[in-house]
């Protein structure tokens, strides 16, 4: 598992300039913070596709639906800048490990 400082090899591009996409548990929530289908889905934790939980770093999205509850209460913002000189932005996210681009 990764820790919550550690740089996932995956990165946003704008044009020349990229930045890192966040980990997982970057952004974990906190018992105490946790608002079920607020800010994470724990109907049922631990049971795909339920979030997952850690005592070190809360819960964790398991599933698409379970990170898009995290997304829409605010979890996980990621910022990234460009500049666009002729009028054309060009954006993606690309494996940093094996050239992959999406």
């Amino acid at each position: 598992m990764y820790s919550p400082v550690e740089k996932l090899p995956v990165e946003v591009y704008l044009n020349n300039y990229t930045t890192t996409v966040q980990n997982i548990i970057s952004d974990g929530v906190k018992q105490a913070d946790a608002r079920n289908h607020q800010n994470c889905w724990i109907d049922n934790v631990g049971s795909w596709p339920q979030d997952d939980y850690s005592e070190e770093y809360g819960y964790m999205p398991n599933s698409s639906h379970g990170a898009s509850i995290a997304f829409n209460g605010g979890r996980y913002k990621q910022k990234a800048y460009a500049i666009v000189t002729d009028g054309i932005l060009t954006l993606g996210m690309r494996h940093t490990r094996g050239g992959i681009s999406l």
